[in-house]
């Protein structure tokens, strides 16, 4: 069985009518242009990135994207910790994603992976998708700034998506 790429879901890449308007295109204004060009710059260079990780999904069944509280041992873990760690996604090994999940909010508190993290090794540091000189430590705690159009994503520091999707964001 073969799995398209596109049906990967993707928190950022998404937009959606919920205050009964109707539904903006890309091309409505240069702000929406701009984040649609960012997102696909985006999903182009994840390509690789995410065959590999759907080639694990049909070959041992193990989930592209999933919660970090599935990844690590949350049994000593400060209630604040564990909400932190129960907002945000993994995708794959080496990509965290924290959405904004209320209304009007233009930040968010996450924590980066501890070195458990889902069998992705481990990594001395993950970069701020959007200013990759912020780097937090595994199992740092942080308050990230995600405007629409900018999500809270962390990358593993050296690992190939990493750099793809820096070298991509650079280009922008």
């Amino acid at each position: 069985m073969l799995i398209s790429l596109p049906c990967v879901p993707f928190a950022w890449y998404r937009s959606e009518a919920t205050n009964g308007t109707l539904l903006p295109q890309p091309w409505s204004n240069s702000r929406l242009l701009n984040a649609t060009r960012t997102m696909t710059a985006i999903h182009v260079a994840m390509r690789e990135y995410k065959r590999a990780h759907l080639d694990l999904v049909h070959t041992r069944g193990t989930p592209f994207v999933k919660h970090t509280l599935h990844c690590c041992p949350v049994d000593h873990a400060s209630s604040s910790r564990f909400d932190a760690l129960s907002s945000q996604l993994l995708i794959g090994t080496d990509v965290l994603l924290a959405p904004v999940l209320a209304d009007g909010k233009r930040s968010v508190s996450l924590s980066a992976p501890p070195e458990c993290a889902c069998g992705g090794g481990t990594a001395t540091r993950w970069l701020f998708l959007w200013d990759p000189s912020r780097a937090f430590a595994p199992g740092e705690s942080a308050t990230l700034d995600a405007p629409i159009g900018m999500p809270a994503v962390l990358l593993r520091n050296g690992s190939a998506v990493a750099a793809k999707l820096l070298a991509a964001i650079a280009k922008l």
